[in-house]
């Protein structure tokens, strides 16, 4: 099985999402024309600097994929009891930055929910 994404790939998806959060939640606010025209734009900027390259549905996929793995990452290292937590007893320490910062935005598009 190949790589799923690079880590420029990984930046320039969190950055896009942050920069569309009605996207990152997964739902369209208004034009669903836009939104797959930035979907396009998006892939285009994935793609020029992979591999790996995917079509629009694959990337889609990606991000999803990508927001609950580092939910669920998160939401253990949260209930883990503070002697077993290895390095910091917040997330902060336990995964790297882009996927600490990630976390960050999935979690204020989960309260947002709200």
């Amino acid at each position: 099985m190949g790589k799923h994404k690079s880590s420029l790939q990984d930046s320039i998806m969190v950055r896009f999402m942050e920069s569309n959060p009605d996207m990152a939640k997964g739902f369209i606010k208004g034009d669903k024309a836009k939104s797959d025209m930035q979907w396009r734009e998006l892939v285009n900027e994935l793609n020029s600097n992979g591999p790996p390259t995917k079509d629009v549905m694959g990337w889609k996929k990606v991000w999803i994929d990508w927001k609950t793995t580092v939910r669920k990452k998160k939401s253990h290292t949260t209930t883990l009891k503070p002697e077993l937590r290895v390095v910091d007893p917040t997330i902060s320490m336990c995964l790297p930055l882009l996927k600490r910062k990630l976390a960050k935005f999935a979690e204020s598009l989960k309260l947002s929910k709200v």
